[in-house]
């Protein structure tokens, strides 16, 4: 089992997803679902019939893990994919991390207040993933029907995330695109839970991020990705 290693988080040396933090994992799992059906479309219309409410939210959770759509957010100016970019992706990141109880990015700001750390992303995008899984598998009506979200369940998911965040990275036009997107995102987290915003060039974000990045490539070896999980680096 691959554990990254990467300094972002004082003291923990163990990714926390795989790490025997349940309660930890638990919340960010709670918080994605609070999100979701909201975000995501999953409230059915009122012309569904009763009967048929479960089966059509199981089908549009469906349709959004099909090659990833729930980490997306249409094209850019220039028609360009945006990947991970989703609005939910986004609130599940700043909800979490930098208003969430455990005050993360407050704990953490050396970490935090340039840029959502590289992993942050893949974490609250597997949250997020296990999250439709349930809507797909059973309508998710309750919290209790959505799956553990354990290493055990998944290290796979995780890694193929990893392997999806590297491609976009390793692509210039969407690894900088991306950069400057994490750079915003943390300049909102910080507006939003009343601390100062440090404004910064995204090519700073990127430096930042050099480290993180490398850490993650390290997964990016012999992972067999997701069928489900891709990037578009259109």
């Amino acid at each position: 089992m691959f554990i990254p290693s990467i300094g972002y988080w004082p003291d923990h040396k163990t990714d926390m997803l795989l790490g025997d933090m349940s309660t930890w994992r638990s919340e960010l799992k709670t918080t994605a679902y609070a999100i979701a059906p909201v975000t995501y479309k999953l409230i059915p219309p009122q012309d569904i019939a009763a009967q048929e409410k479960t089966q059509w939210v199981q089908n549009t959770a469906s349709r959004l893990l099909t090659d990833s759509l729930f980490l997306r957010d249409g094209v850019d100016e220039l028609g360009k994919t945006n990947n991970f970019a989703h609005p939910a992706l986004k609130e599940l990141v700043i909800k979490f991390f930098y208003m969430g109880s455990y005050q993360i990015a407050d704990k953490c700001p050396n970490q935090f207040h340039k840029s959502v750390p590289l992993i942050s992303v893949v974490l609250a995008g597997t949250a997020l993933n296990c999250v439709l899984d349930g809507f797909t598998k059973n309508g998710a009506s309750t919290l209790k029907m959505i799956p553990q979200f354990s290493g055990k369940e998944y290290q796979s998911t995780f890694q193929a995330m990893v392997k999806m965040l590297n491609e976009v990275l390793h692509y210039p036009y969407h690894g900088q695109k991306l950069c400057k997107q994490l750079n915003q995102w943390a300049q909102e987290g910080w507006l939003v839970c009343g601390n100062c915003c440090v404004i910064i060039n995204y090519n700073m974000t990127i430096a930042a991020n050099i480290e993180t990045r490398a850490a993650l490539h390290q997964v990016d070896t012999d992972v067999e990705q997701g069928s489900h999980l891709q990037v578009l680096l259109d």
